[in-house]
């Protein structure tokens, strides 16, 4: 009986006695753990990152832009981002509120942000993924 090259899994030809038990539960079998190594890769390898950027860090003009350092970070990542706001006072949160994200781009080592406007406080980005 034949078996494919990765997995060895079996491959009965019409010449072959197929035993459903001994054949296809294996295979079954095999696939499904396969299956779950992989999923469980895929998790550990979500990764989350925060990331400060303070407001002295800012360009002067339209872009607004700054460039932060990133443990890790991958220019092949494409992680989520938001905005984080946890404020305690209405005043700080109405600021964070008010950053206008334009473009985040990931570099090896570091992310580049765009702002809209000048952001007026320091705040926090939240990553996730890869």
């Amino acid at each position: 009986m034949q078996e494919t090259e990765n997995y060895h899994l079996k491959k009965p030809t019409l010449d072959d006695f197929a035993d459903v038990e001994g054949c296809f539960s294996d295979t079954m079998d095999t696939i499904d753990r396969e299956l779950k190594k992989a999923e469980t890769s895929r998790t550990q390898d979500a990764r989350q990152w925060r990331v400060r950027l303070p407001l002295s860090g800012w360009t002067e003009s339209f872009p607004y832009m700054q460039t932060v350092t990133v443990a890790d970070m991958k220019a092949s990542y494409s992680p989520v981002w938001g905005v984080e706001n946890a404020e305690v006072t209405a005043e700080r949160a109405k600021k964070v509120s008010s950053v206008q994200l334009k473009r985040i781009e990931t570099l090896d080592g570091s992310i580049r942000v765009e702002c809209v406007k000048r952001p007026k406080i320091d705040f926090f980005l939240s990553g996730r993924g890869v």
